[in-house]
C-alpha cells in the first residue's frame, strides 16, 4: 500500500507505486480518489492498481499499519499498537477505518518502524519504546510480545543524534538467516551501537549471516539504505543527497554478492526521519479471509484491497 498524497515527495511516491506495480498489486491510498484514478490511468498496467479512498494526515502510514500476525493453526491476524493520537489523529484510526479483519489492539505506543521482524519470533527495537512507554511495566512488554508474535525481543541503544529511533533504520532482515545493519561511516558511537546488536544478534540466533551497508548521518539526519522496500530478492533503496557514489556502489555490489537486485531512487527524505518502508504498509493476503477468492487476490491483489 503506498499513500498518493499531495505533498513535495509525492513523485518519490510515485516512483515506489510504479516500481511495485511491474511485480505485485499496489493499493493506493487516496484523499483525492479522482487525481489518483487519473494517474493509475496513466500507467502501462493500469488492473495493477487499486484505489482506497479514505482520510489522512501524512504519507508516513507504515507506523500506523496494521503487524500480520502468522497464527499457530494456520492463517494471519492482525493487531495494530498505540500511538500518539494527538499528533495524527487521522492517521490513528486509518487501518481501522478500512481493513475488513479485526484488528487486535495491543496497549503498547510502538510505530511499526520500530519493529523489525526476524525468523522464529525474532524483533528488534531501539530504546525509543522504553522512552515512549515510561510506566509500562514487564507484564505489559510481555502481553505486547504475545499479542505481536514476539518470542525473543532484542532492544538496541538509540542513534547519537537519533531523534526518532525506528529499528528499520538500523537493521533489516533479508532472509531469516540473514540480516543487513546500518554501519555508518560517521560517527563512531553509531558504529558501536551496531556492533552491540550485532553481537546480540548472534547469541540469539547461532549462524546467522550479517552484512554492513554504508551509512552516512549529519547531526540528527541519518541516510540509512536500509529504509527500503523489498520485493522477493528485489530491492528499491533510497539514495539520499548525503550518499556518495562509492557508497551507492558499496551498497549495490554487497546486496548483489547477496543474491539481491538493488535499484535505487532518489529519496530527498533524510530530513524528515525515514524514507521508501516507512511510507509504505504491506499487506498480505489470506486465504482464510479471501476465501475462494484467494487465487485471484494473489494474481491481482490489489482489485481485492480491503480483504488483506
Amino acid at each position: 500500500m503506498v499513500p498518493h498524497y499531495e505533498c513535495v515527495i509525492r513523485p518519490v511516491l510515485e516512483a515506489i507505486a510504479v516500481f511495485a506495480a511491474r511485480t505485485i498489486g499496489v493499493v493506493l491510498l487516496s484523499g483525492d480518489p479522482e487525481r489518483t484514478r487519473a494517474f493509475v490511468a496513466a500507467q502501462p498496467q493500469p488492473e495493477r492498481f487499486g484505489v482506497v479512498s479514505a482520510p489522512f494526515d501524512s504519507p508516513w502510514i507504515r507506523d500506523r499499519s496494521p503487524v500480520a500476525v502468522r497464527q499457530r493453526g494456520g492463517g494471519l491476524r492482525w493487531a495494530v499498537t498505540r500511538m500518539q493520537e494527538a499528533e495524527r489523529p487521522l492517521d490513528d484510526v486509518l487501518f481501522s477505518r478500512i481493513s475488513r479483519p479485526r484488528l487486535d489492539k495491543v496497549d503498547l505506543l510502538l510505530a511499526q518502524g520500530n519493529l523489525v521482524a526476524g525468523a522464529d519470533g525474532l524483533a528488534i527495537s531501539t530504546a525509543r519504546v522504553r522512552q515512549d512507554n515510561p510506566h509500562a511495566d514487564r507484564a505489559t512488554y510481555a502481553a505486547a510480545a504475545e499479542q505481536l508474535g514476539i518470542r525473543r525481543w532484542l532492544v538496541c541503544r538509540v542513534f547519537a543524534g537519533d531523534t526518532i529511533g525506528h529499528a528499520d533504520v538500523y537493521a533489516r532482515f533479508l532472509r531469516p538467516r540473514l540480516l543487513a545493519v546500518a554501519w555508518s561511516e560517521s560517527l563512531e558511537p553509531d558504529r558501536a551501537v551496531i556492533a552491540d546488536l550485532e553481537a546480540r544478534v548472534r547469541r540469539a540466533r547461532p549462524g546467522v549471516e550479517i552484512v554492513r551497508l554504508p551509512m552516512r548521518s549529519e547531526g540528527g539526519l541519518y541516510a540509512s539504505p536500509l529504509n527500503w522496500i523489498q520485493i522477493d530478492r528485489t530491492l528499491l533503496v533510497p539514495r539520499y543527497p548525503l550518499t556518495p557514489e562509492e557508497d551507492v556502489d558499496r551498497i549495490a555490489s554487497t546486496l548483489g554478492a547477496a543474491g539481491f537486485r538493488p535499484t535505487f531512487v532518489d529519496s530527498p527524505t533524510a530530513d524528515l526521519g525515514g524514507s521508501l518502508h516507512c511510507l509504505t504498509a504491506s499487506i498480505y493476503a489470506d486465504a482464510q479471509l479471501t476465501g475462494r477468492a484467494s487465487a485471484r487476490a494473489r494474481s491481482s491483489p490489489a482489485r481485492r484491497p480491503t480483504r488483506s
